[in-house]
């Protein structure tokens, strides 16, 4: 587990500039009369565990709530 932490997360962090990009090209595409659904993959208890593991669920559950706050406002 130590190495796929040391590969998978140690770096992250949450970047404001992509839910901009992702609201923008939602709205772009919506625009044109194209039909947008956003779906997110479950992740598996060992993901999640890594997750925590890391120290990252705090800015995990940020994540989700900008993304479903995103969702809700277009």
């Amino acid at each position: 587990m130590d190495a796929y932490l040391a590969s998978s997360y140690t770096s992250f962090h949450i970047n404001p500039e992509t839910f901009a990009q992702l609201r923008d090209a939602t709205r772009d595409l919506r625009s044109e009369g194209v039909q947008v659904d956003w779906f997110l993959s479950p992740l598996h208890a060992l993901h999640i565990a890594a997750i925590e593991a890391a120290g990252l669920e705090p800015a995990f559950m940020t994540w989700k709530r900008t993304l479903s706050d995103l969702a809700a406002e277009i």
